[in-house]
């Protein structure tokens, strides 16, 4: 067995969702990982959303962006962005959507986004890939500028949308709306 197998195999207990450590230690778990990715050449996919009720077309989605490359990372909206674009709360916090999120397994990462700058959580994941929900609009408009102005070598790529006259969030509330 090699070193690095070796090493890859002392870590992935630690990775474990479950385990609780200290700051310092998941800081550094977090970029063995980093270093193991770049080493290896591995692909990291990142999308970001809000993710409040969970559907068959977000599946859909995390299926197609895992499709990209070889880990998946999300970043959720906060509670306070999305109020602020949306016009009212998430039905589920910001913290119950990272958990949910969490047991998904085409997922390896859940991050909450930043409260000022969403575009800040690029530059700490430095994504090869973004992929974006086929109707996602919201900070897309500048995310190409703000790749090519930050020397992002990233490619941002487009889902085809899954069943989107029934799989889409709006229609989804709108219909469960109806029974409370």
């Amino acid at each position: 067995m090699n070193k690095s197998s070796t090493f890859l195999r002392d870590i992935e207990p630690l990775k474990n969702k479950n385990y609780q450590t200290n700051l310092s230690s998941q800081k550094a778990i977090e970029y063995s990982g980093k270093v193991l990715d770049k080493r290896f050449k591995r692909k990291t996919v990142m999308i970001f959303g809000s993710f409040d009720f969970l559907h068959a077309g977000h599946f859909h989605f995390f299926e197609f962006a895992k499709k990209q490359g070889d880990k998946l990372v999300v970043v959720i909206a906060r509670d306070k962005n999305i109020e602020k674009i949306k016009g009212k709360k998430p039905f589920h916090s910001e913290a119950d959507r990272k958990k949910m999120l969490a047991q998904i397994r085409f997922i390896d990462e859940v991050y909450l986004g930043d409260l000022k700058n969403v575009y800040k959580i690029i530059r700490t994941i430095n994504p090869d890939i973004i992929a974006l929900g086929y109707d996602q609009e919201v900070f897309v408009e500048n995310l190409a500028r703000y790749l090519k102005e930050n020397n992002f070598k990233t490619k941002i790529v487009r889902a085809k949308p899954y069943k989107s006259n029934i799989y889409k969030s709006s229609k989804m509330k709108k219909y469960l709306e109806r029974f409370i």
